[in-house]
């Protein structure tokens, strides 16, 4: 009598260890999805990071750019014809720029 209860002992411990192995197999799949998926997510905030820097150098730059021309003109170095030619210019830049970075 007890060889019988002693197999279907091992017979229950078998199927336990396979369980085990099959959920640390599950386990170990999940965990590697879940650090591609932070890897993923870590590349996507850099380059937000990336291209909010940019957006506020073009900012700057603009601004910048806009000072200069009030001052050249104020100064009398620009006509108001070449003022709204370069005003212009100004607003069509960032298109432009992302045109050419695309």
């Amino acid at each position: 009598m007890g060889t019988g209860g002693d197999r279907d002992l091992e017979r229950h411990i078998d199927v336990l260890a396979a369980q085990v192995s099959t959920n640390r197999a599950r386990i170990d799949a999940l965990t590697d999805r879940a650090d591609a998926a932070h890897r993923r997510a870590d590349t996507a905030q850099e380059r937000a990071d990336v291209a909010e820097s940019r957006a506020d150098q073009m900012q700057a730059d603009s601004l910048l750019d806009r000072e200069l021309i009030a001052q050249l003109q104020a100064d009398g170095a620009l006509s108001r014809d070449h003022v709204a030619q370069l005003q212009k210019a100004l607003l069509a830049s960032p298109h432009i720029g992302a045109a050419v970075g695309i």
